[in-house]
């Protein structure tokens, strides 16, 4: 479980959108609701804001079905700023 503050700071660095491709020439305009880790937590990946975005359901469905490979994280090569 992610805690508390933790969430506080995500919500605030998202700005009430979907941090999905954020870095493309394109950006998600839909309202997040869902917090991702770029590296699951299920193959140690920590509950740290360097780690975890906050997307819509329609983004983090194509992260889940369409863009993880085994070996790299997310193909769109998403980055923090």
């Amino acid at each position: 479980m992610i805690p508390d503050k933790l969430i506080k700071i995500i919500i605030e660095r998202a700005g009430d959108r979907c941090e999905c491709l954020k870095n493309l020439d394109v950006r998600c305009s839909n309202l997040p609701t869902d917090f991702h880790h770029m590296k699951f937590r299920s193959r140690q990946g920590k509950d740290e804001e360097s780690n975890i975005v906050f997307c819509c359901t329609i983004c983090h469905d194509i992260i889940h079905r369409h863009f993880w490979k085994e070996g790299h994280k997310w193909s769109l090569k998403y980055r923090l700023r």
